[in-house]
């Protein structure tokens, strides 16, 4: 995925003044926080941040400042978005999308069928994006 740093230090102020304590105390929240991250885009007026797996990890542990992005990678569902997390970025002005692919979404069975079928280079081409249910 593309990561489009514009607006990245003033989301991550925001989730930092906002959710800072919660996520230095609260693991399930660290949780749903890596959730509301991945695979979503979050806008406010011209500013568009999006953030990969690892991405979103080590923002959690670099305000924890504790562990490593790996302590969360995948910690759980990708491009899930806790309404709890949600209205409170909205209400500092950041709303959310996910993320918009160029070509059709796949799952994971079918694009193995393609490879089979294929070969790799030609189950890639025109897919925008490949839908993984679990970590």
């Amino acid at each position: 995925m593309t990561v489009i740093q514009h607006g990245r230090d003033s989301f991550e102020d925001t989730i930092d003044k906002a959710f800072g304590y919660q996520i230095q105390t609260d693991d399930e929240f660290c949780t749903r926080l890596w959730s509301s991250l991945t695979n979503i885009e979050w806008l406010s007026g011209e500013k568009i941040v999006s953030y990969s797996f690892r991405e979103a990890g080590g923002l959690i542990a670099g305000i924890r400042e504790d562990g490593s992005y790996i302590d969360w990678y995948c910690s759980g569902p990708a491009a899930s978005v806790d309404d709890h997390i949600a209205e409170t970025l909205k209400q500092h002005g950041w709303r959310w999308q996910h993320v918009k692919t160029d070509g059709p979404v796949v799952t994971v069975d079918d694009f193995e069928a393609l490879v089979q079928k294929e070969g790799v280079m030609s189950a890639l081409r025109g897919i925008g994006a490949i839908q993984i249910k679990t970590c």
